[in-house]
């Protein structure tokens, strides 16, 4: 087909990838589709005659049912289909991938930082963390004055939030998320911007940090005449010994890959999505860590994600983590079944169709573990991390957990950036052309190239990026910020 895109052979429904109009005609396997009505881009149309009842097929899995006979050519919505959560979406069942092996010599190398306890950096910037709102500014002016004296190859970078010290004296999870920033690999230095009244916490917790003392430098501001000259002292120490880092030949199999998706639209699941799943099912057969969050678009795919787990165990796990958001979810008043109101305007019709298209970016692997918010990733291959909100809450925690680099799936575009790399793939050329200095990727090649060819050419692109060849654009715009969620579901 040329305007309608079928993703599987078992699918009844294709996504119109271009606008179409009553009487234009495609080309099936089952035959020719005459459509029927104007279908606006990213909607779905009916390859063949569906009858009141019949399920909904797209990404080769029931999406919902029809309400009414629906022709062959007419447009597939909310109109005239319905969800089966909370009815039959226990009626089919999903079979993950045999595991791949791939031959060890195989796998490609980059060039990393490897660090003493074993994990591998991306970039070896200075990381300028304050523990309270009240250094925001602080910090900013130190990241500013060594961008200009120090010459750091990866730069000097702050990270400014919303947080006060009397949260950090009280909140242990709170302490915790600040400690897995500073001792993130893709740091090679992070100066420390605290009060004396952090003193205690701090060293409470140092003991349970291993960290080198040439790597943490701490400033206690109330505690000197002149923070920013104290501050620029050691900032000037940190980065005489950064400066002596070199890169090392590693194993792309060492790389940790946080899964994202933001401000996405229609096409996003046929496209980014998708190329984002099938280079998730490749890093997970060479050994890498993946990992897959946003939990409340995980919902409306529970039974995909349930068989998908290695075992009961992981699979109890699983079962827990989409349960209790549901429960919170249905609390605050969100209808079972019901897609966001924003991708119903672009065509997604159920809960299923949006979150099947979110979850194809984990691609068909088996799910060898759950982790809490704040927690690092354990293992290798595909990892849900428990997390929820904004794309900074978000891409914040998967940089806590441990993610070298971000693959960020995006309709609408956005130039958010976490600490990380974070790597964005545009779901449509028109957004390439429209915003190319916030998008590192057209995922939208995969409708017209080979998708293996499409595949390599993106994986090449994320070797050059964890290797530092060239950064990705998120990087060369300064966008690289975090928001914490201490809050999230228990």
């Amino acid at each position: 087909m040329g305007r309608l895109y079928r993703l599987s052979e078992k699918d009844n429904v294709a996504v119109a990838a271009y606008e179409m109009t009553r009487g234009d005609v495609e080309k099936d396997d089952n035959g020719v589709i005459t459509i029927l009505s104007e279908v606006p881009k990213g909607f779905k149309v009916a390859t063949k005659d569906i009858d009141a009842g019949e399920d909904i097929i797209k990404y080769g899995f029931p999406i919902g049912r029809a309400t009414r006979h629906i022709e062959k050519g007419e447009v597939v919505h909310t109109f005239n289909m319905t969800t089966n959560l909370g009815s039959r979406e226990d009626d089919f069942s999903f079979t993950p991938d045999e595991e791949k092996k791939v031959d060890e010599k195989s796998v490609p190398r980059i060039m990393a930082y490897k660090r003493e306890d074993g994990r591998i950096g991306c970039r070896n910037g200075i990381w300028v963390i304050p523990l309270s709102l009240n250094l925001n500014i602080l910090s900013a002016e130190l990241r500013d004055w060594g961008n200009m004296e120090l010459n750091v190859p990866d730069g000097i970078h702050s990270f400014p939030h919303a947080h006060s010290q009397s949260q950090f004296g009280e909140d242990k999870d709170f302490i915790l998320l600040l400690f897995r920033l500073i001792t993130h690999p893709d740091n090679g230095g992070v100066l420390l911007l605290a009060l004396d009244s952090d003193k205690e916490a701090i060293e409470s917790l140092l003991g349970n940090f291993p960290l080198e003392e040439e790597r943490l430098k701490i400033l206690f501001a109330d505690q000197v005449k002149d923070e920013k000259e104290e501050g620029k002292k050691l900032l000037a120490k940190l980065a005489e010994k950064v400066k002596e880092d070199k890169r090392s030949s590693e194993s792309l199999s060492k790389l940790v890959i946080g899964l994202k998706c933001g401000q996405s639209d229609a096409l996003s699941a046929i496209t980014s999505n998708r190329l984002i799943g099938n280079l998730a099912d490749y890093f997970s057969s060479i050994g890498a860590s993946v990992i897959l969050t946003e939990v409340p678009e995980m919902l409306g795919s529970a039974r995909n994600l349930l068989e998908r787990g290695k075992d009961e165990k992981t699979k109890d796990k699983i079962h827990n983590l989409i349960e209790r958001y549901r429960k919170f979810l249905e609390s605050e008043g969100k209808k079972l079944g019901e897609a966001s109101p924003l991708l119903r305007l672009e065509g997604i019709s159920t809960e299923e169709e949006e979150s099947m298209g979110a979850v194809q970016k984990a691609g068909r692997s088996k799910i060898n573990d759950v982790i809490e918010y704040g927690e690092l990733v354990r293992e290798k291959g595909v990892t849900l991390l428990s997390a929820s909100g904004s794309d900074a809450e978000t891409s914040t925690a998967l940089t806590l957990s441990g993610a070298n680099v971000i693959l960020f799936s995006t309709g609408v575009g956005t130039p958010y950036g976490a600490p990380v790399p974070t790597i964005k793939f545009a779901s449509s050329r028109e957004l390439c052309e429209r915003k190319p200095n916030w998008i590192d990727f057209d995922a939208s090649r995969i409708m017209k190239e080979d998708k293996d060819a499409v595949a390599l050419s993106a994986l090449s692109l994320i070797i050059a990026i964890a290797s530092g060849d060239i950064r990705a654009k998120n990087e060369i715009n300064g966008n690289m910020e975090i928001a914490y969620n201490c809050n999230d579901i228990k």
